[in-house]
């Protein structure tokens, strides 16, 4: 029933969303720039958005390295499971089922494969210190809904980045103090919950398990930030419009940053909106034109993500309704 109640207030939320953006935009306005796709750009741009995901799969295979060698395509099939999942729940639940999906296919536990879940979450946002350093160089303001999602991602960086240094230095008081979120939990559950969370932190223990691979995350998290930039130019390019390389950076970065938090199912409603308030708000790009290269953005990447879904989950032999009752199976045995 909570589950129902949340989802049903996002989709709420997302509607409401939804109403503000299209009172934002002159509609007539907005389809007139669908005469002007480029369908070679388009094209290109959906190469640039699939190639991103890999990107980031790679570098998730770095942190389950430790724990296990897999093959590229199989660990690109989990993360774009992942992903889909991420995409249509609003709680993130994506990045769990990456684990409970490995668990499932290859019998690795989760408590082993979930720390290298977070780190990678981790590095999608070393970007927002990017942002922090190049915006005095801009020459715009930033709307503070905008700047609230900067420093509420940086919040969550940090508390992160705390995580590990104590999980590094004191183990034991780093999951004591994990363990008291959980205190409320009937006597039956905590245990296994406690258990869970002592190997979990145990992940995280060892400083030089994952330093060997520091340079190469550096560099695919660069690449894949480059990679999402030059997506969007070309979707724009494909309207007919160029704005500026490192505008779009910037815009992109914050709207990728957005995801971390929860969202509406399929993000309807919180895009249009945060798109305005970025390139429009800030950037001052025509409402019309961003507009409408979001919403055919919105559907092209949305056909994209379930397509590229559905034909993972069916390389790796799982339907993705199939992951959300391994949770179940989860509770208990996590050694």
């Amino acid at each position: 029933m909570k589950k129902f109640a949340r989802l049903a207030i996002s989709i709420l939320i997302g509607a409401a969303l939804l109403i503000l953006w299209l009172r934002l935009v002159d509609f007539q306005d907005m389809v007139s720039y669908f005469k002007q796709i480029r369908p070679w750009w388009i094209v290109l741009a959906m190469f640039l958005y699939i190639l991103s995901f890999f990107i980031r799969s790679l570098r998730w295979r770095l942190f389950l390295a430790p724990v296990a060698r897999l093959p590229v395509g199989k660990v690109f099939a989990v993360f774009m499971c992942g992903t889909l999942i991420n995409y249509l729940v609003p709680i993130r639940a994506g990045e769990l089922a990456k684990s409970l999906i490995l668990k499932k296919l290859d019998g690795l536990p989760t408590s082993r494969t979930l720390p290298g879940v977070f780190l990678d979450k981790i590095c999608d946002m070393i970007p927002v210190l990017l942002l922090l350093i190049l915006l005095p160089l801009m020459a715009f303001h930033l709307p503070d809904r905008v700047m609230w999602i900067i420093f509420g991602v940086l919040a969550v960086f940090i508390a992160f980045l705390i995580l590990l240094v104590g999980a590094a230095l004191k183990k034991k008081l780093a999951a004591n103090l994990l363990k008291r979120f959980f205190n409320w939990l009937p006597e039956s559950i905590r245990g296994s919950v406690h258990r869970f969370l002592d190997l979990f932190i145990e992940g995280f223990s060892e400083p030089g398990r994952y330093g060997k691979f520091l340079p190469a995350v550096l560099l695919l998290t660069i690449a894949a930030v480059l990679c999402d930039a030059s997506y969007l130019m070309t979707m724009f390019a494909g309207f007919g419009a160029h704005p500026p390389f490192i505008l779009v950076l910037f815009g992109y970065t914050l709207i990728n940053l957005s995801y971390i938090l929860p969202t509406p199912p399929a993000q309807i409603g919180s895009n249009e909106v945060l798109w305005v308030i970025i390139f429009t708000g800030a950037f001052g790009m025509n409402v019309n034109l961003v507009s409408a290269v979001e919403s055919f953005a919105h559907v092209l990447t949305a056909a994209l993500l379930i397509g590229a879904g559905a034909v993972s989950s069916a390389v790796i032999g799982m339907k993705l309704a199939n992951t959300f009752k391994l949770e179940k199976d989860n509770a208990g045995n996590n050694t």
